[in-house]
Formats: C-alpha cells, structure tokens, sequence
C-alpha cells in the first residue's frame, strides 16, 4: 500500500508516502510532515519504518528522524565529520545526522559527501 493513515485537526486521512518530507518521533507519536503541512502517525517510529521499508528513498538519519532522500534541500557539513540535512518543507527544517549514520548516507550521496 503506497498510502498510510495519518491525522490532523481530528480527521484522518490517507496520505500518499511519496510526499513525506521527513518523520520525527516525539512523545508517543510520530509526527510526519510534508512539503506544507504536517500529520500525527499514532504508532511507533518502527512501525513507520516497518511501512516504508518498500519504498528506498527513506532513511532513518537517527533515531528520531526519517527522512526522504528525494526531499533534501541541502546537505550542510559540520564539525566532526557529521552533517545536517536542510529538508525541503516550507521551514527548511534542519536534521542532524548521526555519526553512525553518516557513511550510509555517504553512498547514497558519494559524490556530495567526503568524510
């Protein structure tokens, strides 16, 4: 199924995967958003990584982020051979990645990244 149940403003829709911006985990739910809007996830993180695990353009940076690969604005070197992610959602959204993560990331953005 290429749609998943998300809330917002106590409705629920069918939200197509391909326009997840990024999933952030943050007290019991998940909160994903989109290029322009945001939706609750009521289950876990995993369970959400679980549904995409289909889809290879998801990443899990660390362990409170997925991001969509294909959604990335920017990639910002910072000190220490770690990274931010500047996202492409009307905020710009700013997501570090986590040190552990960042030579996985390396090959899907080789060409980019130098570590």
């Amino acid at each position: 199924m290429d749609k998943i149940p998300v809330e917002e403003k106590g409705k629920i829709y069918l939200l197509d995967i391909n326009q997840i911006v990024f999933a952030k985990s943050q007290e019991g739910f998940v909160k994903i958003v989109t290029k322009d809007s945001s939706f609750l996830f009521r289950k876990s993180m995993k369970n959400l990584e679980d549904k995409l695990q289909d889809f290879p353009q998801f990443y899990r940076v660390q362990k409170s982020y997925i991001v969509n690969l294909q959604s990335i604005y920017e990639v910002i070197p910072w000190f220490k051979s770690t990274y931010w992610l500047v996202m492409n959602d009307v905020n710009k959204t700013r997501i570090s990645v986590s040190k552990s993560q960042v030579k996985e990331l390396k090959k899907d953005f080789g060409f980019l990244i130098t570590i």
